[in-house]
């Protein structure tokens, strides 16, 4: 499965598998199931070759006892593109039929809560914090 296979499906849920390194480094890492079939992971460029994964065990939902969290708004979401920053040593970002952004960061400080999902309302934030200097898939 490539980028260009999962536009147009559906998030269904979003997992997250983390460790904690407490006065070190957390680690997280996001898997996404589409269509309630697949799991992928986020790519890290244009050219993955294969983004489907199974989830690591203990991988936890991000829906999971949170019943009115405002990331209930990124479920059954399709997805429209997919986006890349110029010069950049992290993952890509999914942009959702609602505006929603989603990339992970798969290290970072502990007790920031920054290792894992992060994610934009619209890109107007996205754009206020990494700029404007990214690639589309789709052109």
């Amino acid at each position: 499965m490539q980028i260009a296979d999962i536009i147009g499906m559906s998030l269904t849920d979003v997992l997250v598998w983390s460790k904690i390194e407490v006065n070190g480094l957390d680690e997280a890492e996001v898997f996404i199931e589409l269509d309630e079939k697949v799991t992928i992971r986020i790519p890290w460029n244009f050219d993955s070759d294969e983004i489907e994964q199974k989830p690591r065990k203990k991988s936890i939902s991000i829906f999971k006892g949170m019943s009115e969290h405002k990331l209930h708004a990124i479920r059954n979401q399709k997805i429209i593109d997919f986006l890349m920053l110029e010069d950049s040593d992290s993952a890509g970002v999914i942009e959702l039929e609602n505006g929603f952004l989603l990339t992970e960061t798969s290290m970072f400080f502990h007790g920031t809560g920054l290792a894992g999902l992060n994610y934009y309302e619209n890109l107007q934030d996205f754009e206020k914090d990494n700029g404007i200097d990214y690639l589309r898939f789709r052109t």
